[in-house]
């Protein structure tokens, strides 16, 4: 899985066979128009400020294995998991997070049950290239 700055890419392989079980992709600024980005970047008035929603990036890891489960992807199949994200990105939680993840429901969305941890709405980015 790779959550890049613009959008979520997935690839599931199975070793044992060789072959690509599922390849998907979805852009951050189409799925979750709602929150207003800008190639993943929320809007800003000086542009060397670049930011994130952090809700958006819960929403989007949600999303990413909700694809993968209606596909058919058996996650309890997975042995393995490689998972890179946005270069840079931090998402700011206060000392709650560690007791909602281990009580995190599976039949229930993630964004409603770690969002009362979240303690800034935005998450700061660093992009290579920019001026």
């Amino acid at each position: 899985m790779d959550f890049s700055t613009q959008s979520v890419k997935m690839v599931v392989l199975d070793v044992v066979d060789a072959e690509d079980v599922y390849a998907g992709n979805f852009e951050y600024d189409t799925v979750f128009a709602h929150y207003g980005t800008q190639g993943g970047v929320l809007p800003a008035e000086r542009p060397e400020t670049r930011h994130t929603s952090p809700f958006m990036l819960i929403e989007a890891l949600d999303l990413a294995f909700r694809r993968l489960r209606d596909v058919g992807v058996d996650l309890g199949c997975v042995k393995a998991l490689k998972v890179d994200a946005m270069q840079h990105c931090t998402v700011y939680t206060d000392g709650s997070f560690a007791e909602l993840v281990t009580a995190l429901d599976p039949s229930q969305q993630l964004l409603p049950q770690l969002r009362p941890s979240i303690t800034r709405k935005t998450s700061p980015i660093w992009e290579n290239g920019l001026p």
